[in-house]
């Protein structure tokens, strides 16, 4: 049986710049068209998307003598025979917004995020899902009086890139960090004016730059509707509700996440991303530490496992930054971040922080079962 490729038509067509141009001059175009195409003497040589540049940023502020080069990320190239499943495993594994398109050994574009939540829904890959099964949860907020600087604090501590905003404990809208890069970092750039110190981050409110009155839908609806309410909108992120309230948010990654998930020729619950040339040597050995893990969790009751993420960021420091996330049941999921110098202590301790919290994750929703009506005779 044929496997589905990403069809052609699909590469959208963006800016190009040589790897030594100043980065500044890269910025606008970046953000505007969600991710730019990177050369070395005239040939492909990568890309830098609207993420890259908010990691850059430190301060909201570019150095003159930064060059494109020096952010540009080489994820994997598609074609036309790139099975859909590949797409989306290069999608997830490289965090990245946009995938570069070869034809003819050249490359002639990018397929964007949410091209690929379109091909998903027209290959009714979305079919029997909800929005609650892959949403992310809990939701971090923070208040709309906040300063910028502040919520990129939070969004720094939760490794987050979106934060729901509340006013006097009433949902208002949602920041993301391609607000604050848009909306600071482009125009400090543009205006002399905005350098001094009146308008650095520091004095800038959330409410100023969030997104106000941003879309919701409702945890029990359809993956697929969730998903083209994302398309139709251009947005890349919907905040999901229970009874009225925000309870979590799904964006185009956990679309991507889930569906990897639900595949079964996708042949596993473990998702291991950021590995580099120091670390690719741990991979088996950290599958078998994820699977050993997935057994003992599967072993819970109340417990059903939908997959295991790893995302694994080195800095230049020489020091490992590990998110673990495990989805389980309808919508929830424990998640643990870990700083260190030693990968493989880094990674042991990451995975036996996940384990306890799943434990006591376990122990919480037992008690809740209770409190509705069950008996504690089948418990644990």
């Amino acid at each position: 049986m044929p496997r589905d490729t990403i069809p052609d038509g699909l590469a959208s067509k963006v800016p190009s710049f040589d790897e030594n141009t100043p980065l500044t001059k890269v910025l606008t175009p970046a953000l505007e068209n969600s991710a730019v195409i990177i050369t070395r003497s005239g040939a492909y040589s990568g890309i830098i998307d609207s993420y890259a540049i908010y990691r850059h940023i430190q301060d909201f502020r570019l150095d003159k003598k930064d060059r494109a080069g020096r952010i540009s990320l080489r994820v994997p190239t598609i074609t036309s025979s790139t099975e859909i499943n590949d797409a989306l495993y290069y999608f997830y594994k490289n965090r990245t917004r946009a995938l570069p398109f070869s034809k003819n050994d050249k490359v002639i574009g990018l397929v964007m995020r949410p091209t690929m939540i379109k091909v998903l829904l027209s290959k009714g890959m979305l079919s029997g899902m909800s929005t609650e099964d892959v949403m992310s949860y809990p939701l971090i907020g923070i208040d709309a009086a906040s300063t910028v600087t502040q919520a990129r604090s939070a969004m720094k501590k939760h490794k987050i890139d979106r934060l729901a905003v509340f006013e006097k404990d009433r949902f208002v809208g949602v920041l993301t960090s391609y607000d604050m890069v848009h909306n600071i970092a482009r125009v400090s750039e543009r205006l002399p004016e905005m350098k001094s110190s009146t308008y650095s981050p520091s004095n800038i409110v959330v409410s100023s730059i969030a997104l106000s009155n941003p879309m919701t839908i409702d945890a029990k609806k359809p993956l697929s509707d969730a998903a083209r309410a994302l398309v139709e909108n251009n947005i890349s992120s919907i905040i999901i509700t229970k009874n009225g309230k925000p309870a979590g948010i799904l964006t185009e990654l956990d679309i991507i996440t889930g569906v990897m998930a639900s595949q079964s020729d996708v042949g596993s619950k473990i998702f291991i991303s950021g590995l580099d040339q120091a670390t690719y040597i741990y991979e088996d050995e950290a599958r078998e530490a994820l699977k050993s893990f997935l057994k003992k969790a599967e072993r819970m009751k109340n417990i059903k496992i939908n997959y295991v993420s790893v995302v694994i960021r080195k800095f230049k420091s020489n020091s490992y930054d590990i998110h673990a996330r495990v989805s389980f049941g309808k919508g929830s999921s424990v998640s643990v971040y870990k700083t260190g110098h030693i990968f493989e202590r880094t990674f042991s301790d990451t995975i036996r922080t996940l384990e306890n919290n799943l434990k006591k994750e376990k122990e919480i929703s037992i008690k809740m079962w209770r409190t509705q009506g069950g008996t504690s005779e089948n418990q644990e």
